[in-house]
């Protein structure tokens, strides 16, 4: 028989998860920053995840995730960056990491992650890289038809 297992909500010893973590999401053009601070765990991760479908899925061409804030990742925190990174490349986005000190880059070297990702000092400095790596678009044009003036 399978059941489902829910964490426990608030009381004293499980504090809500907007207590442990907060994600905001900033649009400038075609970039969108995803601000994460506090811990990503079991527990908060889906917030994150939830944070990078919205921002992958907003039409955009760059996402920089912002871990300067974060002070702990769980594996669960790594499969939600990694998912997002999947979703990014399928809809031709670019996901950027920034900022994360050692509760984020222990966990993701320890998994063998830290190649998967391009990762920058601070957010500035991803979106100053990835604004270089965007192609322009390219608008074909047709030749007029014979006889059309």
């Amino acid at each position: 028989m399978a059941s489902i297992i829910r964490p426990p909500h608030g009381g004293t010893d499980c504090p809500e998860p907007s207590e442990l973590f907060d994600v905001t999401l900033e649009q400038d053009g075609d970039t969108v920053t995803v601000i994460a601070r506090g811990e990503i765990d079991l527990y908060t991760a889906p917030l994150l995840s939830s944070a990078l479908r919205e921002a992958i899925d907003g039409s955009v061409e760059l996402v920089v995730v912002d871990l300067t804030d974060v002070s702990f990742m769980a594996s669960s925190g790594l499969a939600a960056l990694l998912a997002g990174l999947e979703r990014a490349r399928r809809l031709r986005c670019e996901l950027l990491l920034a900022g994360g000190g050692r509760a984020v880059q222990r966990p993701l070297q320890a998994a063998g992650l830290d190649g998967h990702f391009e990762q920058f000092p601070s957010a500035a400095e991803a979106r100053r890289h990835g604004s270089r790596c965007v192609l322009p678009v390219i608008r074909a044009r047709t030749a007029p038809s014979p006889g059309t003036p």
